[in-house]
């Protein structure tokens, strides 16, 4: 009996301790990796794509979440980066293309990333490679921060073969207004290890850092940002070959959507007299920027395959990094220690909508790939179908940590998802982007709203705010967005309930229960000249 009652005294002390403390104990908070890729669709096997072979991202997803409605809010590097980054939308970052002086000097030392916030907050952190995203457009590069180690990036060359290297160093010679025909190729398949690429190289500083990383007295937070498979598709031949140009096809959707409007894609379609944005050689103006030209300035027919080849190339060695990290993490005996994030900064055009890359407000640019596994919730290995947005993950980063949240935070954690999946959610997903170019009235400012059935976008006039067009989706009938149905009577309540929703923004669409009190201003735009 004596021995009942010490014990139940011990408990009660052991209890009342723990409640005094914070919600988690240095010692027990979760390592972070947190991986991300530039440009990774979401055509990854495990998203139902049947020509990626992807086997370590669908092992993963069976052991985490896989989410299926993820979505960024703006989908270029830039803009995405500096949201899901320090946890804020875009119109409050102030950040379109690049990254501006007012970011990095003014913005982000009172608004962190979650690498630095964590750091702050005694995690031992590292990042590699891509994170942050640069330079800003005065010429300062803001690719990096440095905390408990240096930021380190690939020390192996972007391209391998001699005339690809030779071609690169022409992007920095500028022309008098010709299309540059001097550049490297756009794609390329060498005979070379996992490792002789710049990725590579990242991938095995990775491998080598975690066991040094293991044995502190801390957490740690590892910021991995891969830079394929955003172009140029350079990967080693062996992944060249697990593909049959022949045997790939793009989804049967190349046309423009009916009733689109002229701006909705302008910038990557693949059309225009110099291709794809991305994949063009370009003039004076865009030198050190491009690659060479496709054929005739088209993107069609084998040189079409070509690139096809080469982006699920790059997509299958992105696939054999990650394991090869993911391996030693279980090697180390940190897998039920450690939550792993894997995702992209945007969604990826194929030729869809006769688009290439990004740039864009629809669902293939949009919707973010997005894998992340907590040990010892009820949900891993189960799939999850709500809306999240990018935004969410710094607040969820925060929960699982027990670190407080930061009150200006724009996003809602979604850590309650990981034991019950099902739950109800958001109502919707926000997403904008910026069209400052080919417009004789100035700039416009598209809106997307994502809801569960149907995207609604809305065009205004940045000037004055006035509405000059709108484009609604069904998805469930259209899921490839192919038909515009905005001004369709059928529709008509429906669009008036989605400009309904959009009016009210994004902090009347969050869970159940949850209320966002931020109240930040809107970020300086003036460095990108808009009018």
């Amino acid at each position: 009996m004596k021995k009942l009652i010490n014990l139940m005294g011990i408990l009660q002390v052991v209890v009342m301790a723990c409640a005094s403390q914070p919600l988690r104990q240095a010692q027990d908070r979760p390592n972070v990796i947190f991986v991300i890729f530039d440009d990774l669709g979401s055509r990854l096997a495990c998203y139902g794509n049947p020509h990626t072979i992807t086997p370590n991202f669908d092992s993963f997803a069976e052991s985490g979440v896989r989410f299926d409605n993820m979505f960024c809010q703006q989908s270029i590097c830039s803009a995405s980066r500096a949201s899901f980054l320090t946890g804020v939308r875009p119109n409050v970052t102030g950040v379109d293309f690049p990254y501006t002086k007012w970011f990095v000097k003014n913005f982000l030392p009172k608004h962190p990333a979650f690498t630095r916030y964590f750091f702050e907050n005694g995690y031992a952190v590292k990042t590699y490679g891509k994170i942050h995203h640069g330079p800003t457009l005065d010429g300062q590069v803001m690719m990096h921060e440095d905390f408990s180690e240096p930021w380190v990036d690939g020390n192996k060359p972007r391209y391998a073969l001699a005339e690809n290297r030779r071609l690169e160093k022409n992007r920095a010679i500028k022309t008098k207004g010709k299309i540059r025909t001097d550049l490297p190729s756009a794609f390329e398949c060498a005979d070379v290890g996992d490792f002789d690429y710049m990725d590579g190289d990242i991938a095995r500083q990775v491998i080598e850092d975690l066991g040094r990383f293991k044995e502190l007295d801390k957490p740690f937070f590892l910021g991995v940002g891969f830079w394929l498979p955003h172009i140029p598709y350079n990967a080693p031949k062996k992944y060249w070959d697990l593909y049959d140009p022949d045997q790939i096809e793009c989804f049967d959707c190349t046309d423009y959507p009916e009733g689109s409007y002229k701006w909705s894609h302008a910038g990557n379609r693949t059309q225009r007299k110099d291709g794809s944005w991305e994949l063009r050689g370009g003039t004076a103006a865009q030198a050190g920027k491009k690659y060479s030209n496709p054929p005739n300035n088209r993107i069609e027919g084998e040189y079409a395959k070509k690139l096809l080849q080469g982006y699920y190339a790059s997509v299958s060695y992105c696939d054999a990094l990650f394991g090869k990290i993911i391996d030693e993490v279980k090697r180390l005996g940190l897998w039920e220690d450690t939550v792993v994030v894997v995702a992209s900064d945007h969604g990826y055009h194929l030729g869809e909508h006769n688009c290439w890359t990004k740039w864009n407000l629809c669902e293939f640019d949009t919707q973010v790939p997005f894998i992340m596994r907590v040990p010892g919730r009820k949900s891993l290995g189960e799939p999850c179908d709500k809306l999240v947005e990018m935004v969410d993950l710094f607040p969820t980063f925060c929960d699982l940590a027990g670190l407080e949240k930061p009150d200006y935070l724009e996003g809602a954690s979604f850590l309650p998802l990981f034991d019950d999946a099902k739950q109800l959610w958001k109502k919707a997903a926000f997403s904008n982007y910026q069209r400052n170019f080919h417009m004789k009235d100035g700039v416009l400012e598209g809106s997307a709203m994502r809801t569960e059935d149907y995207r609604y976008i809305e065009w205004r006039k940045k000037s004055d705010n006035t509405l000059v067009g709108t484009e609604l989706y069904d998805r469930k009938k259209d899921p490839f967005e192919m038909k515009n149905v905005a001004r369709s009577l059928e529709y008509r309540e429906t669009l008036k309930q989605h400009a309904t929703m959009m009016e009210q923004g994004w902090k009347q669409c969050l869970p159940p229960g949850v209320v966002n009190h931020s109240s930040n201003a809107q970020g300086d735009e003036s460095q990108y000249g808009y009018e």
